[in-house]
């Protein structure tokens, strides 16, 4: 699915991925991007969940998946 960077929000983005499908989208220029923290745990207190906020200039934290041909057709 294509859609505007509006509609990226949790309940739309909720209902695409319960509907097993995949969200092309632009981000909003207010998304709240963090890393998940992958460290050790704290034997007290909460758990650390974030690891810090996403910098969209310094992307060394991101991992490269998988490679999309160009001119490659999702659609059937």
């Amino acid at each position: 699915m294509v859609a505007d960077g509006y509609y990226y929000r949790a309940n739309f983005w909720d209902a695409v991925r319960d509907s097993n499908l995949n969200l092309i989208t632009k981000l909003r220029a207010d998304a709240n991007l963090n890393y998940i923290y992958t460290g050790e745990r704290n034997k007290r207190g909460a758990h650390r969940k974030y690891d810090g906020k996403v910098d969209c200039y310094n992307l060394k934290y991101l991992s490269f998946i998988k490679e999309v041909r160009p001119g490659l057709s999702f659609i059937h």
